[in-house]
């Protein structure tokens, strides 16, 4: 079996990868209610800063916190997004109609999505 990083880096490679890579994006809130369920958490020593009056200084102080769900639930990926074409048929992306407000455009699933100009030049 192949460690995380090989199998995504084959998954990636299209170099026959033994599974499909596991990821998920737990949201802050999600991860805070299952702590009062009884999610894992560890112990942690942070610096931080501390008004005395006139003066500022550094602290270290011990606080729990949630175990990071890429190490409890052993996921090959965290964090990742954003660069990637997702779509079923990757690089399509036809401008089905345009008019000086709105184009319509089909992406690569075959949904049609109507975007404002203003909305497309913000990047």
């Amino acid at each position: 079996m192949y460690a995380s990083k090989e199998n995504i880096s084959r998954l990636f490679d299209n170099a026959g990868a033994e599974r499909a890579g596991v990821q998920d994006g737990i949201w802050a809130r999600t991860l805070r209610k299952w702590v009062t369920q009884g999610y894992p958490t560890r112990t942690v020593t942070r610096r931080v800063k501390e008004n005395g009056g006139d003066a500022t200084r550094e602290i270290e102080k011990e606080g729990e916190e949630p175990v990071p769900p890429v190490e409890h639930f052993g996921f090959d990926m965290m964090g990742v997004g954003g660069g990637y074409d997702l779509m079923p048929i990757r690089g399509v992306h036809e401008v089905v109609e345009e008019t000086d407000e709105w184009h319509v455009i089909r992406n690569g699933a075959g949904a049609l999505l109507k975007r404002r100009l203003r909305d497309l030049c913000r990047g």
